[in-house]
């Protein structure tokens, strides 16, 4: 695929930072008729939490010039009843900022409780299961601490009317939240499931709500969409990675990236993967044998599957 630019970057703000995604098994308290059932069939346990705590230090070891941003997800994150522990160990070894990404099942109680051990909280909306209530409601607790809350709000085509309502109603009522309206892709493939062209006109227009107070400036955005293209001439312009996927312009194949040097994937059998899209590629697993020094690599892939994945830098 051609482009018009030969960079892809970040935003600034993260320059210098080592982005790790954590995903903890396949269990969780929701089955989506969209998400693929290796992800909810509860057949892989959460991980040895020593396994991970010894990998992070040696990987601080390499990159000790990096600041960390550490991503947890599921199956669902918050089922595991050594997440706290886990969180606070790693609080104590370093100065990571820690990301919680959740369908946000947990009560109100449990927020109250545990927020502060969070960074920037990043809750994921299902319409099929969610009581949009009690939802809004730990929306409001949250962005009262004036954290960083993103909103996945996908996009099933069942439930699209009355879930683009709910994402206008939570931009508009909740200061300090951004909400991305998600398109559903078919098996995890670059397709996409059937949308209407209105609902596309959507997607395109206005892929991300944000309330009209901004977000705070917490150092950390993992909500943000937003990414720097650099043409021939050095140009720069912004580009949305959400419209990306809708027009499918969201491969890079044989260009240079910087999975496995600015990021990192360990998925829930522990394997270590440069970026979720490669998961043949793996630089070992953090419970046996590991290579972690590694260079920028050409990029095999036919497209980016994933936002993470688009959001690691590339170049021609």
């Amino acid at each position: 695929m051609k482009h018009n630019y030969i960079k892809l970057l970040p935003q600034p703000i993260f320059k210098n930072i080592f982005h790790l995604e954590w995903e903890l098994s396949s269990k969780c308290n929701y089955h989506c008729s969209y998400c693929p059932s290796n992800l909810n069939d509860n057949k892989i346990n959460f991980p040895e939490p020593n396994k991970f705590i010894s990998f992070f230090q040696k990987l601080k070891n390499i990159y000790p010039e990096k600041k960390f941003h550490l991503t947890i997800l599921g199956g669902e994150p918050t089922l595991w009843d050594k997440l706290i522990d886990v969180v606070k160990i790693i609080h104590s070894l370093s100065d990571a900022k820690i990301h919680l990404l959740t369908n946000a099942s947990k009560n109100i109680k449990w927020w109250e409780k545990n927020l502060e051990l969070f960074d920037n909280i990043h809750f994921s909306y299902h319409p099929e299961k969610t009581n949009k209530d009690e939802f809004f409601e730990k929306c409001k607790l949250i962005t009262k601490t004036k954290k960083f809350l993103a909103i996945n709000c996908m996009m099933n085509q069942k439930y699209f009317n009355d879930s683009y309502k709910f994402a206008k109603k939570l931009r508009d009522e909740i200061p300090y939240i951004v909400v991305i309206l998600k398109p559903i892709k078919i098996n995890d493939t670059k397709e996409l499931i059937y949308y209407t062209d209105d609902q596309k006109d959507i997607f395109l227009n206005e892929p991300v709500l944000i309330h009209k107070t901004h977000p705070p400036k917490t150092g950390i955005s993992f909500g943000s969409s937003i990414m720097n293209t650099i043409d021939k001439n050095g140009v720069i312009k912004r580009i949305n990675v959400s419209q990306l996927i809708i027009k499918k312009q969201n491969s890079w194949k044989h260009w240079e990236c910087n999975a496995g040097v600015d990021s990192m994937f360990i998925n829930m059998n522990g394997d270590i993967l440069r970026c979720l899209s490669q998961p043949t590629l793996t630089l070992g697993n953090i419970n046996n044998e590991y290579n972690l020094d590694v260079n920028p690599m050409r990029c095999p892939l036919e497209f980016c599957s994933c936002k993470s994945n688009i959001f690691i830098s590339k170049k021609q």
